[in-house]
């Protein structure tokens, strides 16, 4: 991607007759006549030199009107932590980024932006963006715009019939402007080459920074001028510290950069980064920079089949070998990495493909001396890590009992990771979950492991009718009837019918209690497994943080 920035005419001295035409001929009527110097787009601060709606100072302007400047700075939220809530860091800084700040943004090695930039202002001075006001009216009411100049300022201000627009002001500016300019300027340059470049110039972001150190002219350096806003202290919360207002929450602070913070050699800052482009130095430059032979590029995959979570080396090889910049690695329409060439090879290990066929490619961006190139595609299957399959697919058990399967494990070739094994099941068990067991219970690389999958048994409770505690009293009783008989029957050897009777009696009573401890009304029963027929799945998986997972089946027949 190649970031535009924004730029402004300085006022009130870049709205003077040494730069602005006046007078209607064919040449300048209202038209710059040279290049007219520019600074970093901040209309906050411009407009407080002229009178506005918005006032002044810089802080009410913005509070009035909004801020109305370039962005820029280092990339600072490309990484966020798990959460997606805060950001960690941005994106790094490419190697073709060469460029050396004195008083470097807080972040150090990060991809700074804008690349360059262009007039953006809508208000110093903007864009016109309408068509002419003839082609807008009748023809008999061309009078309201006579001549070129008054047909643009029609267009800039307007016009009024009866309060209302007939012609609606028509300026526009932002780098939602700038950067459409610069890519018809891009257009341009292909075109300029000859069609050369068949498939496009690819990354152009190298040849600009290496032309803005060989030929400066290419761009008119803007080093006067701030993208500074105001800002509510420590805030946004989600950003680093070092990317937060400064100042204490509920103050009033500013955040932002200036251009006269700049490399030494190219005039990059983080305000309009290598400065507004001439497109005839830069596209005569860039011409006679180009290299008119093309490049090679040649991938390499290896191994061409693999199992899920199984490294892929991807190498690809730049011709010739003086080559540099990066090379982008895409498996289909995915883009996987891009890496810089070192001796004019790259490399890049991936062991995220999912299981299938894939068509990979590396293309070369080029550089300032040599032309972009696409790599011969490589092929690379990958195959499901591991299956499972158990041994008996259906076990018979009754309630109480536990059924036990064999569970094989068949490797991809090279695959040797440990797994775990689980069961999942609602319904097996009476508590309402599958406790099974496995062997080996702890991760393990064994061909085959051995699941133990229990049932409940049916079961009841016995309990005294009058509660636990007249258990203990019955238990203690009748012991103690039985010796009153006994020994009130041991003093009286002529009363044994008398005895005999009496301990008939004892008995018959005992007979009665026990007959009442067993009764229904104090019994609890749980059912165990109800017969049925139970899927069990066994899952396998290797853990981690990109687990690779297979599952098989048992069906329990419980009768």
């Amino acid at each position: 991607v190649t970031g535009v920035g924004g730029t402004a005419i300085v006022y009130p001295s870049g709205f003077s007759s040494t730069y602005w035409g006046t007078s209607d001929t064919a040449n300048n009527g209202g038209t710059a006549i040279s290049y007219i110097p520019e600074t970093g787009w901040n209309d906050d601060v411009e407009l407080t030199l002229v009178s506005t709606s918005c006032s002044s100072p810089a802080l009410t302007v913005q509070e009035n009107c909004g801020i109305i400047q370039s962005g820029g700075g280092a990339s600072n939220c490309s990484l966020q932590d798990s959460s997606f809530s805060t950001c960690v860091s941005g994106f790094p800084q490419p190697t073709w980024q060469t460029v050396s700040l004195p008083t470097a943004p807080p972040t150090g090695v990060a991809r700074y932006s804008p690349d360059v930039a262009l007039l953006a202002s809508p208000n110093f001075p903007g864009y016109v963006y309408c068509t002419p006001v003839e082609e807008l009216a009748t023809s008999n009411s061309s009078s309201t715009a006579s001549s070129c100049a008054g047909g643009i300022q029609a267009a800039v201000n307007g016009v009024v019939v009866n309060n209302n627009y007939t012609v609606v002001p028509s300026v526009v500016g932002g780098t939602s402007a700038s950067a459409p300019v610069f890519a018809g300027m891009v257009t341009l340059l292909n075109q300029y080459l000859n069609g050369a470049f068949s498939t496009g110039l690819g990354n152009i972001n190298p040849a600009l920074y290496t032309l803005a150190a060989s030929s400066p002219g290419a761009f008119h350096q803007v080093t006067s001028g701030t993208n500074i806003v105001y800002c509510a202290g420590a805030t946004p919360t989600d950003m680093p510290t070092l990317y937060r207002c400064p100042g204490a929450v509920n103050t009033t602070g500013s955040f932002g950069y200036d251009a006269s913070n700049a490399d030494a050699t190219t005039g990059y800052n983080l305000v309009t980064g290598l400065g507004s482009v001439d497109a005839d130095v830069l596209f005569t430059a860039w011409k006679a920079l180009r290299n008119t032979s093309p490049t090679t590029t040649a991938l390499n995959a290896s191994p061409t089949q693999t199992y899920q979570s199984g490294n892929v080396t991807l190498t690809a090889t730049v011709t010739p070998a003086s080559a540099v910049g990066p090379v982008t690695f895409s498996v289909g329409s995915t883009v996987y990495g891009t890496v810089p060439l070192t001796a004019g090879v790259a490399t890049l290990s991936v062991s995220s493909l999912p299981v299938g066929a894939h068509t990979i490619t590396a293309s070369y961006g080029g550089n300032a001396t040599l032309l972009n190139s696409t790599s011969n595609t490589a092929s690379v299957t990958v195959v499901q890590a591991f299956t499972v399959s158990v041994g008996a697919t259906s076990l018979q058990v009754t309630p109480g009992q536990s059924g036990t399967a064999t569970i094989n494990v068949t490797p991809a070739a090279g695959f040797t990771a440990a797994l775990t094994f689980t069961c999942s099941d609602s319904t097996v068990t009476a508590t309402g979950a599958t406790q099974c067991s496995v062997s080996p219970s702890t991760p393990t690389t064994a061909s085959s492991v051995s699941v133990s999958i229990p049932t409940a048994a049916p079961s009841a409770q016995l309990r005294a009718p009058l509660g636990s505690s007249r258990g203990i009293f019955y238990a203690a009783l009748l012991p103690g009837l039985l010796g009153i008989v006994f020994t009130a029957g041991s003093g009286k050897r002529a009363a044994r019918g008398l005895r005999f009777l009496s301990l008939i009696l004892v008995l018959g009573f005992s007979t009665l209690w026990l007959g009442a401890c067993s009764s229904n009304s104090g019994s609890t029963h749980t059912p165990g497994t109800p017969p049925g027929m139970y899927t069990v799945t066994i899952n396998a998986t290797t853990g981690g943080t990109s687990p690779v997972t297979a599952s098989t089946t048992v069906t329990l027949n419980v009768q």
